[in-house]
């Protein structure tokens, strides 16, 4: 007896759920295609903020690299001989080479505000004005820095040192000349007789 009233129990139990299932299929749902971004990018830091905390840090680590101290008992060659130690200087060379691309996301500002960080630069407006103008002049900027940092990734996945100081030069040499370009006033032309 208590094994009938244990399957009177059961079916009672899924027999609402047996004739909702049985019911009307609910109407099928639409399927939506979303619709198209008007760009799947969108510039949230300025320029200046991508410098001060991506290309800044990770150059100053790869130009830091190698360095010297002297003590009481002499001179000695800071480097790279850990594997952990060279991965960190591969770490900072897909930041310059990711910065690069992070740049010529269009519609990026120069800066909050109406002056630079460093305070000798242009003001703003001026800097935003010729990036505006110089658009392409900044994307071969950009282009070169990242051909750098590719090289400077594979020069750290070498260990190879005398490729990361010359190509910390490299890079040293391509950022200040977009600084010139963008960021600094115009200076007047030196004459040479002059000195």
């Amino acid at each position: 007896m208590s094994n009938n009233r244990l399957k009177s129990g059961v079916m009672t139990m899924l027999l609402p759920g047996l004739l909702v299932g049985c019911g009307e299929s609910p109407p099928p749902v639409a399927a939506t295609k979303p619709e198209p971004a008007s760009s799947y990018y969108v510039a949230s830091a300025t320029l200046q903020e991508l410098m001060d905390s991506m290309v800044d840090p990770a150059a100053n680590q790869l130009w830091n690299a190698v360095s010297f101290r002297a003590d009481a008992s002499g001179t000695h060659e800071i480097k790279p001989t850990t594997t952990e130690e060279w991965h960190q200087l591969r770490r900072a060379a897909i930041v310059i080479v990711e910065s690069a691309n992070l740049m010529a996301v269009p519609g990026r500002r120069v800066a909050v505000g109406s002056t630079t960080q460093a305070g000798a630069d242009l003001d703003v407006s001026a800097i935003q004005k010729r990036v505006a103008t110089r658009h392409e002049e900044l994307m071969g900027f950009a282009a070169g820095m990242r051909d750098i940092g590719g090289k400077l990734v594979t020069a750290a996945d070498q260990k190879n040192l005398a490729a990361l100081d010359e190509l910390g030069g490299e890079l040293d040499t391509i950022c200040e000349a977009c600084h010139k370009s963008f960021w600094y006033p115009e200076q007047p032309p030196v004459d040479p007789q002059s000195k």
